[in-house]
């Protein structure tokens, strides 16, 4: 019922207290209104390496994740 984006809605870092910067991407289903349920997928150093491979994923890790639950609703 929903399409996937192209990208992610929000992708930033947060500052953690202890100066660490956690990288972070919210996928929104696309025509979703008010709350969405959330999945937290954690995937440590993906964004330290370019993808740069003919077809390689550009979201290792949790793309398999992204493309079967933010069409289905989720964030």
């Amino acid at each position: 019922p929903f399409a996937l984006p192209e990208r992610p809605q929000i992708s930033r870092h947060l500052a953690m207290r202890d100066g660490c910067r956690l990288a972070l991407d919210v996928w929104l289903p696309e025509g979703a209104r008010g709350p969405a349920p959330a999945v937290l997928v954690l995937t440590p150093y993906y964004r330290r390496f370019a993808v740069s491979a003919p077809g390689a994923d550009a979201i290792p890790n949790a793309g398999r994740f992204v493309r079967h639950l933010v069409p289905r609703g989720y964030a």
